[in-house]
């Protein structure tokens, strides 16, 4: 029988990574992507995909926030301090990779991980 971690540490586990995950740089966060990526379009593709769709919008925003509130270079000129700027998108496209990657992490524990035993872990770590 293999042992498999307590629900609960599964929870841990994956608080952890959300926790960390901001201060990883770009080479670590697509070293992440790479090893998620794959187990995920291939063993729970379909947990990923939803996840991904229910949070388009907010993606689209956190891009489009940061392409107008941060400043540096315009990319548009007509619009002058109100365009948005090259350090802008890069910023934001990095910021909505993250929350990728914290998605494609809550997908896999999803995934892997009954609802009841879900349930039965959060009771476990909010408990007085």
């Amino acid at each position: 029988m293999p042992m498999t971690p307590h629900p609960a540490t599964r929870i841990l586990i994956w608080l952890a990574f959300a926790v960390s995950l901001p201060w990883l740089h770009t080479i670590a966060m697509l070293g992440v992507s790479l090893l998620l990526l794959p187990i995920l379009l291939v063993f729970h593709r379909s947990q990923f995909v939803k996840l991904l769709r229910r949070t388009r919008w907010l993606l689209l925003s956190i891009l489009l926030i940061y392409a107008v509130a941060t400043p540096g270079e315009n990319l548009v000129e007509a619009l002058g301090a109100f365009g948005p700027t090259h350090e802008g998108l890069q910023a934001g496209a990095v910021q909505a990779w993250r929350l990728a990657i914290l998605l494609a992490g809550l997908a896999l524990l999803l995934a892997t991980t009954p609802g009841l035993h879900l349930l039965g872990g959060m009771y476990l770590l909010l408990r007085p």
